[in-house]
């Protein structure tokens, strides 16, 4: 375990062990492989995700529309909304999702961010709100879902987005897969879905801790980490405990395939973060 500081720590990314993005109390931060240090040019902003898909390709999205991209340097572009963005997920330079509350759904084509029709931003019923959308993961350009509050989970192929049925009302604040056929949807009362192609499953997690982060190598390997200190394992039967060393917050999960598996995540009593290297 290697502290950091006080301050929520929460979402990462990166593209090996000496090149790691998280977000800490809302910046930006960067690990070289010996310390994290933040980043200058976002200060006063709220990231709320951070996701790439290559070394000269990644995006970080937040609260009043804010995205920033990487492309050798930061930098941040238009998006054309005010809403805050709490999940983000892209394939390569030209294709990217961002999601975020009353239903927001945007996507770069490479060139600049268009919203998408959602049927999460549709007019909600008298007295209800609109919900946030917290996550989203694409397999290919005609395959994506994005999932939020409620239990909702949504599904873009290509030309719409339309409501797929979950089968829970938990909120699912986590999204990955290793294909159109091995989706993992993961959030609130430690509620774990497996998308098999044809329709969502419920899949025993083992915990009834909230699941924040879910991350997957391959049909046998998947882990989710969450509240008190929550790590779960599936090794392509069931889901089994990993025992982490600490009750505090789990927010963020990364591994390069087939090397050490990194978590992030906080002390909510104490404020104080730290980051977790479990090697597989």
């Amino acid at each position: 375990m290697m502290t950091v500081k006080k301050g929520s720590l929460h979402a990462l990314w990166g593209t090996s062990t000496g090149n790691l993005y998280a977000l800490w109390s809302g910046n930006l931060v960067h690990f070289d492989g010996d310390t994290w240090a933040p980043l200058r040019g976002f200060e006063g902003r709220r990231l709320w995700a951070i996701t790439g898909s290559e070394p000269g390709n990644a995006w970080a999205v937040g609260d009043d529309g804010a995205a920033f991209h990487f492309d050798g340097k930061w930098g941040e572009t238009t998006t054309g909304v005010k809403t805050s963005l709490r999940g983000a997920f892209t394939r390569g330079p030209d294709d990217a999702w961002a999601v975020g509350s009353e239903g927001t759904i945007l996507h770069w084509d490479g060139h600049r961010w268009m919203t998408t029709p959602s049927p999460a931003s549709a007019a909600p019923a008298p007295g209800a709100k609109r919900r946030e959308l917290l996550a989203v993961w694409a397999s290919d350009a005609k395959d994506a879902w994005a999932a939020g509050e409620g239990g909702l989970v949504l599904h873009w192929d290509g030309k719409a987005w339309a409501v797929s049925a979950s089968g829970t009302q938990f909120g699912l604040g986590a999204l990955t897969g290793t294909g159109p056929r091995d989706v993992w949807a993961a959030g609130d009362g430690g509620t774990v879905l497996h998308w098999d192609g044809t329709k969502w499953l419920h899949s025993f997690s083992g915990t009834k801790q909230a699941l924040f982060a879910v991350w997957a190598e391959d049909q046998g390997n998947a882990w989710a980490v969450g509240d008190a200190g929550t790590i779960v394992h599936w090794d392509g039967t069931r889901w089994l405990p990993s025992p982490s060393g600490t009750d505090d917050e789990l927010h963020g999960i990364w591994g390069p395939v087939g090397r050490d598996l990194w978590v992030v995540g906080f002390d909510a009593k104490t404020g104080q973060t730290s980051t977790w290297r479990r090697h597989r």
